[in-house]
């Protein structure tokens, strides 16, 4: 798997700018040459670029009962991450949810089980009986 391209170019203290780029973008916003001081100031007002990089509103709830539907969003959510278009902290609460989804799923699969098992032991004490 590739890394994701970053800016690279020189910030204030002399380190390279770690800012993912997206698939399409050949510099970041706070370099770049294609964004004014309004457009920066604005984005800093809103929180910064997490607001910004997020899944789309559209995006399909997760189907979180299928191990399939479950493997479907864990990818789309790292190859968003990877592509610098979803940010990497959304990413890691989205899939922490996935987690506990995944354990509650688990936990209905547990308790049905437990009911098929007990109707079983039911019938098989009642065959005994007669």
């Amino acid at each position: 798997m590739s890394e994701p391209r970053v800016c690279g170019k020189p910030t204030r203290n002399g380190k390279a700018c770690g800012q993912v780029l997206g698939d399409s973008a050949r510099e970041c916003i706070w370099h770049g040459t294609s964004v004014t001081d309004a457009d920066r100031s604005a984005i800093a007002r809103l929180g910064g670029l997490s607001q910004i990089r997020v899944l789309p509103a559209e995006t399909a709830p997760a189907d979180v009962f299928t191990a399939r539907g479950l493997l479907k969003r864990l990818q789309l959510i790292e190859h968003a991450v990877v592509t610098g278009t979803l940010a990497p902290e959304v990413g890691k609460a989205a899939a922490y949810t996935l987690s506990v989804a995944k354990g509650v799923a688990e936990l209905m699969v547990h308790a049905r089980l437990r009911e098929l098992e007990e109707r079983v032991d039911g019938q098989r004490a009642g065959r005994v009986r007669v």
